[in-house]
């Protein structure tokens, strides 16, 4: 006969549950503690954007359009005959001397390098220099009889088009060249690179399409040479000089401004640079911390980035929407 229970005896205490993998703790394997979700940290240090900091970050695109708009007007005063093919190639060469002097003096005490290691750099610098100057002007005359047989319309209509291309699908991120020199993960299939180089190849092949039009050997060289100095060398100063020296950079704007107002002084220029450099800023956050104050569950629901104990996952719900 069983006897009953003695409830005067203690029962067990419950074992408490704890974040080891090899150990029997008599708790089904889906089982998941309170304790461990306590942990769970939600979209943890969110990033906040301020009004100068975008204005900043358009200065890269105002600088852009403006050098696809001077570019332009460069080409109509070639073929007019108002600027000489002698004066166009001087003024690059002024400009672009310099501005590789402060680029080499400035990355030698930056990065500490040897003058010999230097003087090296600059020589092959100036190897591709000769080599460019040659192939260009040898085959300024292929390039000019390039389209010969297309309308004149066709190739404005391709020049816009790619120039327009070279816009959209441009790198403006600050310091791009020095990124992908430091980078060593760097792979041939990165997007960036590819979007960057769908970008030069769309400024080169508007280049080529307008230089076809002009009346001579010497502005055709001329007009690649600044496509050259335009939409390569332009935009990777520009870039590294956005990384380091922000007044510089607002100057280098204002300048650029300043340049094609003065070049083409339409009022739909003036209308989209004030658009692309003041407004769109603006709106963008204005609209940001309207989605972060006005609409917290679209912030949660749509992009939940979940931190803790595990590595920081980031999911991307849609079924909140869906219902």
């Amino acid at each position: 006969m069983n006897e009953p229970a003695d409830e005067s005896l203690p029962t067990p205490k419950a074992q408490t549950w704890r974040k080891v993998l090899y150990e029997d703790q008599n708790v089904p394997d889906n089982y998941v503690d309170q304790s461990f979700l306590c942990q769970l940290r939600k979209n943890v240090n969110p990033v906040q954007f301020t009004v100068p900091q975008a204005l900043y970050a358009a200065t890269g695109v105002t600088q852009q359009i403006c050098r696809a708009v001077l570019f332009v007007v460069l080409y109509a005063w070639l073929k007019e005959g108002s600027l000489s093919p002698i004066t166009l190639l001087a003024s690059i060469v002024l400009l672009c001397c310099p501005a590789y002097l402060l680029y080499v003096v400035v990355e030698q005490r930056h990065i500490g390098r040897s003058p010999n290691l230097c003087f090296k750099e600059v020589l092959a610098d100036l190897r591709r220099a000769a080599i460019f100057v040659a192939f260009g002007f040898s085959l300024a005359p292929i390039l000019k009889t390039l389209t010969e047989t297309i309308s004149t319309d066709t190739v404005y209509a391709m020049a816009a088009g790619m120039l327009l291309l070279h816009l959209v699908t441009h790198d403006y991120s600050e310091d791009a060249k020095s990124e992908q020199n430091n980078s060593e993960d760097l792979s041939p299939d990165d997007g960036s690179n590819a979007w960057s180089t769908v970008s030069l190849n769309g400024a080169l092949f508007a280049a080529v399409c307008l230089a076809s039009r002009l009346p001579g050997i010497g502005p055709v060289f001329a007009l690649s040479t600044l496509a050259v100095a335009l939409f390569l060398l332009a935009p990777l100063l520009c870039s590294w000089i956005q990384g380091r020296w922000h007044r510089v950079q607002v100057a280098l704007t204002v300048g650029h401004v300043g340049v094609a107002l003065a070049g083409c002084g339409h009022p739909v220029l003036l209308v989209v640079l004030a658009c692309v450099g003041l407004l769109l800023p603006c709106h963008f956050v204005h609209c940001h911390r309207l989605r972060q104050c006005v609409f917290p569950l679209f912030s949660s629901d749509f992009s939940l980035r979940l931190s803790g104990t595990w590595s920081p996952s980031v999911f991307t719900l849609f079924l909140h929407y869906l219902r």
